[in-house]
């Protein structure tokens, strides 16, 4: 085993993106709809999720204070599709009578927003994060079952917070980044781990056996050799690769790839 080098995870993340393009996740229309939504996806497709929160809006109910106020048989049968529906019912109300009563709750910093999250009934780390990072714009990144099972497909081991720690200390603290790296390790895990295509995994040539380190240092950024000598800022080594995106066929084209040098 060997310790893992700043300059994979952001190859993984140009492989996925030159794979998939942009994800524009999270879809919604509020804040508040993220949540909603962060809360209903539990231990079910999104699809579903999608079937319940069109339920919700055509009763009316996508909003704090009228789902706080709603009867819970209502909701029961507004969400039965998203499976789980009775925990589900009764977690919405709870958290959309504290987000009424918080109003403020997602402009808090980001450590005291995730404490306050993670306190309330049925918000686990991966929902509190999901929050987080889609419902505040704040950053987090989000470590799924997808993410989990494309790390240790690559024999990278550690629980939920080691995982986060060495996504968040290998690539840019930006906030549109964490968003489209998690939506698209979301796109790839539905796209080859479930549907088993093995066998034709785009990360294929990552599989190798990396020691992941408790605590790694902020990384500094420079453009590909080939491309640019010249040191960059992340936020714009980042928005600069998005800007260069032009599309053939539905397919990104002609991006400069980043690469992260220790």
């Amino acid at each position: 085993m060997r310790e893992m080098p700043k300059t994979d995870l952001i190859k993984i993340y140009n492989k996925l993106l030159n794979q998939f393009g942009h994800k524009k996740w999270w879809p919604a229309d509020t804040p508040f709809e993220v949540v909603v939504g962060a809360i209903l996806t539990q231990q079910t497709k999104w699809e579903n999720v999608e079937k319940a929160i069109r339920n919700m809006k055509e009763s009316g109910l996508m909003a704090e204070e009228p789902i706080a106020r709603a009867e819970i048989e209502k909701l029961e049968g507004l969400v039965r599709c998203t499976g789980f529906f009775r925990q589900k019912a009764k977690r919405l109300k709870a958290v959309s009578t504290f987000f009424y009563e918080n109003p403020d709750i997602l402009d808090k910093p980001v450590g005291e927003l995730r404490e306050t999250l993670l306190s309330l009934n049925g918000v686990g780390e991966e929902t509190a994060d999901s929050i987080v990072l889609y419902a505040a714009d704040k950053p987090k990144f989000v470590i799924d079952a997808y993410t989990k099972r494309m790390c240790s497909c690559m024999d990278i081991e550690g629980d939920y917070g080691t995982l986060q720690s060495l996504f968040e200390s290998s690539i840019p603290q930006d906030v549109p980044l964490y968003k489209e790296f998690h939506a698209l390790i979301v796109e790839y895990g539905k796209q080859f781990c479930g549907k088993k295509r093995c066998g034709e995994c785009v990360l294929v040539d990552n599989k190798i056996h990396w020691h992941i380190k408790p605590q790694m240092k902020s990384p500094r950024v420079t453009p590909l050799e080939g491309v640019s000598t010249s040191t960059v800022t992340p936020v714009d080594c980042v928005h600069t690769y998005a800007s260069t995106l032009a599309y053939v066929d539905g397919r990104p084209q002609g991006a400069q790839p980043l690469t992260y040098a220790p």
